[in-house]
């Protein structure tokens, strides 16, 4: 059975599968507790805590985007309409997880904290099929998240930021032909990003590498980076978010006719401009081409050159929690160019000659765009330290003055078991580490890059190096009244 109509999210009433809940409501905002227990493989023991931030607000990329899903449910002992309605909500699930996920934490009896994990929900969606098969029954779906931009922001006045530190590796390009005029894209694009977060009052650069971050064989094709190698580079270069991003677009749309005048060498090769006269090409026609006429008398020649005078640049970047290697959040700005939009090699990315041309121009708008939307996102998300060193009551955090951390401060310390990660979804994705809270500690000392505390334990639970400190400053949001459960 297949169906083509594309349909809005709120319609699906809550079904009980155990302790996993979905909650019904016009936005679709189904929740999944982690201290669940499911049918599904690979769900995971009760858990008091997922080593992943909270992200507590969407925030919509500047394209949409549409991921395909499959869910399934038994046909055993239940009606049709009830095995097809499990299947599409869990399909409606596995999509949202692909496209970011949002956690957010409570205490439980004081001395443990539950977290409720929720899928990014989807603008609309279409059934692509559906059919029952060896006693389940099967729904396929095409997702789409809203294009729409927004401007989300967990800061309010007077709150004291945190920074937290984010790297970035090289950026993926989708099609290189797109770019042959253009010089050093594939670092000059994250370089230029990280330097505009140098001034942002909740995030902190570390470092641009050029790590691989993909088990797929084609990464531009399958843009998901493996968990295992994202919480190897942010260890490795002591950072709380791994930005990992590509660029998509940068091909030719449009051209237009305009008159040029070239030198004739006495050989009768035209000395033309260097920048139009290479003619850069790229599977869109970006190669310029042109009649001209020589002038009597005159070394010269004139004509009319048809030259691209249009040019689409689009950038994806998906920001992952370090220390769980989850995905947090997708992330899409785009912008077109118009005028002459060839750049040149001879202008390095980046300079102040690069930015002067139309695609540079449009290239500072793409890249103001994804810084503007990591702050939104790490302002949403809690500050995490590493513990660095232990001795005796009193341990080192691998976070100091450059975060913004100050004497007084107290953060939470907890262990992260990382050999028994979380899974959701028909396709295992993801969802973080349990974790288990050992105590607090209270921040006596700060030097720029570290801090000095004084811990205060747990009964029974001891702190070691490799431990995780986590400040988590309540915020006075107004609370949205949950959906009455069926």
């Amino acid at each position: 059975m297949q169906h083509a109509a594309w349909l809005t999210t709120p319609f699906i009433t809550p079904i009980d599968t155990g302790t996993r809940r979905l909650a019904a409501g016009a936005d679709f905002g189904h929740a999944v507790d982690v201290t669940f227990h499911s049918s599904l493989p690979r769900r995971r023991h009760p858990l008091p805590l997922l080593s992943a931030a909270v992200l507590v607000a969407w925030l919509s990329p500047l394209a949409a985007q549409t991921l395909s899903s499959e869910g399934s449910a038994s046909i055993e002992q239940r009606s049709h309409d009830e095995a097809r309605r499990e299947a599409l909500q869990r399909a409606l699930e596995e999509a949202g997880m692909r496209a970011g996920v949002a956690i957010s934490s409570r205490d439980q009896n004081g001395t443990a904290m539950q977290q409720r994990i929720t899928p990014r929900p989807p603008n609309r969606y279409r059934i692509v099929r559906e059919w029952p098969a060896s006693g389940e029954y099967h729904v396929q779906i095409e997702a789409e998240f809203d294009d729409t931009p927004a401007s989300k922001s967990c800061s309010y006045a007077g709150q004291r930021q945190y920074r937290k530190t984010i790297a970035s590796t090289n950026f993926l390009v989708v099609n290189p032909q797109h770019v042959s005029d253009i010089d050093n894209v594939w670092d000059g694009l994250p370089r230029e990003l990280m330097r505009r977060l140098e001034k942002s009052d909740n995030l902190l650069p570390t470092t641009v590498v050029r790590s691989n971050l993909f088990s797929n064989p084609q990464p531009a094709q399958r843009f998901e980076a493996d968990p295992e190698l994202v919480r190897r580079l942010a260890q490795n270069s002591n950072s709380q978010f791994i930005a990992v991003g590509r660029l998509t677009d940068a091909a030719i749309t449009g051209h237009s006719t305009r008159p040029f005048y070239a030198w004739q060498s006495d050989s009768g090769s035209t000395g033309q401009t260097t920048q139009y006269g290479q003619g850069w090409q790229n599977d869109t026609g970006g190669n310029t081409q042109g009649a001209a006429i020589q002038i009597p008398g005159l070394p010269w020649n004139a004509g009319l050159q048809n030259q691209p005078s249009e040019r689409r640049l689009e950038v994806e970047i998906l920001l992952y929690e370090g220390n769980s290697g989850i995905l947090l959040q997708r992330l899409r700005a785009s912008d077109t160019a118009r005028g002459r939009v060839l750049v040149g090699r001879d202008k390095s990315f980046g300079t102040e000659n690069f930015y002067s041309t139309a695609f540079g121009q449009a290239t500072t708008h793409v890249l103001d765009t994804l810084a503007k939307q990591l702050e939104e996102v790490a302002s949403c998300l809690p500050l995490n330290a590493r513990v660095v060193k232990v001795d005796g009551k009193t341990a080192y955090l691998d976070s100091g003055a450059q975060q913004n951390l100050r004497p007084g401060d107290t953060l939470t310390l907890f262990a992260p078991d990382r050999n028994t990660p979380v899974f959701a979804g028909e396709n295992n994705i993801p969802l973080g580490l349990p974790e288990q809270p050992l105590g607090t500690i209270v921040i006596k000392s700060v030097q720029p890059k570290f801090a000095i505390g004084e811990v205060r334990e747990n009964a029974g639970k001891r702190v070691r190096v490799g431990d995780m400190a986590r400040y988590d400053e309540p915020q006075p949001r107004q609370q949205q009244k949950e959906q009455p459960e069926e």
